[in-house]
């Protein structure tokens, strides 16, 4: 499930990067990072990037895939 979450949510961070957007998606960032370098990869770990990204954003739009709405770390976003 995670992976498809993250292949979806990737490829639509990659349609919206090749429209001309300048977008944050804290999951296709932090995925990577943390199964290649060990880190952890729950929220209590990267809530102070992705809130200091957020912070710096005009708008805040949320992919609607299945279990979105069940994330810890969606919620606290929103």
């Amino acid at each position: 499930i995670r992976a498809d979450r993250y292949r979806k949510v990737t490829e639509l961070t990659a349609a919206l990067l090749r429209l001309g957007y300048a977008i944050f998606s804290p999951l296709t960032y932090s995925v990577p990072m943390a199964e290649e370098h060990g880190l952890p990869d729950d929220w209590a770990f990267w809530e102070r990037l992705d809130t200091a990204f957020l912070t710096r954003c005009d708008e805040f739009w949320i992919y609607q895939h299945p279990g979105w709405d069940g994330s810890v770390g969606v919620s606290a976003e929103r």
